[in-house]
């Protein structure tokens, strides 16, 4: 026998005994697996489309080896209600299964919420398998919850009409109403749009449960905290739609909102930089550390930049006229990042021009809001 052939020979015996590895979970034995169901936890009878239900199974033997996935839903009692076949083909023979992907492992198929139930109830779903040897999984159970369910309704929805970027803590409230009760809400949400620009921006989550500016937990209205940052970066008139969804999957219908973003511009309120330097002679070079401060009503977070043009003795700008950026990272003289003081090393050597020189210092805002222009002069001799 080769040494191949009977490294082969050694390892079967110990494929046998330990069994086969799929998806992080090690099987030993000759039974299959019903790793998982997948489906909605609530079902609504109303619902004219078709609910998905996937079973994860697994084989010792291989995928191949799965002969049956049978689905079974039982009432309270134990009597039976429904009895049907899960596939694994990528819905090539069974089209209407819904299943994505042949021989994965995943049995699917697809049932209307009325095919099922005709009143509100909870039901047993039952996912059990046996491969081709006879072998048979122990059954995976889920409950799953049949009701009529109508799609929520919005209403007394408080947004302010315009928020300025120096705003205190604002909050945005929205009453909803569910026929199955506040406990049948699973979410609500607003996303925010430019009206000139289309496509959402963000989504932002709404809160019942106390927390995040919340009053009350479980009073149906539901809280949005707004502070500051909300409006980084935006200027102008932008739409706000609100939705709300339940349990059963039904969606409200959407309520728009309007709201402008009256920004104001970011503030220069100090510059540390020295008046008059003595320019040095020969190859010397010296360095001074140019400061300013910005505040902005939104934070830093809204700084996009701050920047100075320098004007020379002899009339010209300094650094072919372009502007000259101040940075709050913590690198080159900066001392601390993100403290709102923006630096820059200014360095000058023997070929500095003596006279004055004039700097103009600006800071411009993630809306495109310029500061007030603050000028500085300094003295070269």
């Amino acid at each position: 026998m080769s040494r191949k052939l009977f490294t082969a020979a050694l390892l079967i015996p110990i494929i046998l005994l330990f069994g086969c590895k799929n998806d992080n979970n090690i099987i030993i034995g000759k039974d299959p697996v019903v790793n998982k169901i997948i489906t909605a936890e609530y079902w609504n009878i109303k619902d004219s489309s078709q609910y998905s239900i996937e079973a994860h199974i697994e084989d010792p033997q291989g995928y191949d080896n799965i002969k049956t996935v049978t689905l079974t839903v039982t009432d309270d009692n134990g009597g039976l209600i429904l009895k049907n076949a899960l596939y694994d083909d990528g819905a090539f023979i069974h089209p209407n299964s819904g299943d994505k992907m042949a021989n994965d492992g995943i049995y699917a198929n697809t049932f209307k919420a009325a095919d099922i139930a005709r009143q509100p109830a909870t039901f047993t779903f039952t996912v059990s398998a046996e491969d081709d040897d006879g072998n048979t999984a122990d059954p995976l159970e889920k409950s799953i919850i049949f009701d009529y369910a109508s799609k929520p309704i919005l209403y007394n929805i408080s947004v302010p009409e315009t928020l300025k970027n120096s705003f205190e803590t604002q909050y945005f409230y929205v009453t909803v109403y569910d026929s199955a009760g506040v406990g049948n809400i699973n979410k609500v949400w607003f996303q925010i749009e430019d009206i000139d620009i289309e496509g959402v921006l963000k989504t932002y989550d709404m809160y019942n449960d106390g927390t995040n500016g919340d009053a009350a937990a479980n009073d149906s209205i539901y809280t949005y905290k707004a502070d500051s940052s909300f409006s980084i970066g935006r200027t102008g008139d932008f739409k706000l739609t609100f939705f709300a969804k339940n349990l059963f999957n039904q969606k409200s219908d959407a309520v728009i909102h309007n709201i402008y973003y009256a920004p104001e511009k970011p503030i220069i309120t100090k510059i540390d930089m020295p008046d008059s330097l003595k320019r040095p002679s020969g190859l010397e070079t010296i360095a001074k550390l140019i400061q300013v401060w910005v505040t902005d009503g939104q934070g830093q977070a809204d700084i996009d930049s701050v920047y100075f043009y320098s004007r020379k003795p002899d009339g010209e700008l300094a650094n072919n006229g372009n502007s000259i950026p101040l940075k709050d990272d913590g690198q080159n003289g900066d001392e601390i990042a993100g403290d709102g003081i923006y630096s820059f090393l200014m360095y000058m050597s023997s070929a500095a021009y003596i006279g004055t020189y004039e700097f103009y210092f600006y800071a411009r805002d993630k809306s495109g809001n310029l500061s007030d222009s603050v000028k500085k002069t300094l003295e070269v001799y």
